[in-house]
Parts: C-alpha cells; sequence; structure tokens
C-alpha cells in the first residue's frame, strides 16, 4: 500500500481555509429553517468562558446556553452573524 502523499500547508492556506461549515436546520417551531455555523476558535473561546464564570469549584453554568448558541452560530445567508453578543436574553423566553 502506497503511503498518503502528503499536502504541508503554509501560514496563509491555513489562515484563509473555508473551514467553517454552515447547515441548514429545520427550525419547525419557529416555521422554517435557520443557518447555523461551526463556531470559530474565538467564539468557541468565549463560550466556554461563558460557561465558567462565576461558578466556584471548576463548577458549569448552563443557564441560558441554548439561547447562547443559537446567537453564536445563527448566520444570514451571506454568512454573517444574525445576532449580537448579549441578545441570547431575547431567547429566554423560548427556554423557560
Amino acid at each position: 500500500m502506497a503511503d498518503k502523499e502528503r499536502t504541508i500547508l503554509s501560514k496563509e492556506s491555513i489562515l484563509t481555509a473555508d473551514d467553517l461549515p454552515t447547515e441548514a436546520v429545520e427550525a419547525e417551531e419557529w416555521g422554517g429553517w435557520i443557518l447555523i455555523r461551526t463556531l470559530t476558535g474565538r467564539q468557541r473561546d468565549r463560550l466556554e468562558a461563558d460557561l465558567l464564570t462565576g461558578k466556584k469549584n471548576g463548577q458549569i453554568n448552563l443557564d441560558n446556553v441554548r439561547a447562547k448558541m443559537v446567537v453564536a452560530t445563527a448566520v444570514d445567508q451571506d454568512g454573517n452573524q444574525l445576532h449580537q453578543p448579549g441578545d441570547e436574553v431575547k431567547y429566554t423566553v423560548l427556554y423557560t
């Protein structure tokens, strides 16, 4: 069996890679579809830091986590985020 040819990536090829897949997800309860994009590294870091903020002994704060995920991942058809940080408060009523 031949070895798989290796492609060594450059800094530029890594930084310009289109590596954030977007998927249309049916939101039946909202009467349509929503585009969800994979979190960037920074978005994921912020979300994970928020989950630990204010908790003692490494406990995870899951308060409003689903709304935070929607805010962090929902995009329009051009790939622009639909929401701004803090918009998760508007979704609170959906998850109570």
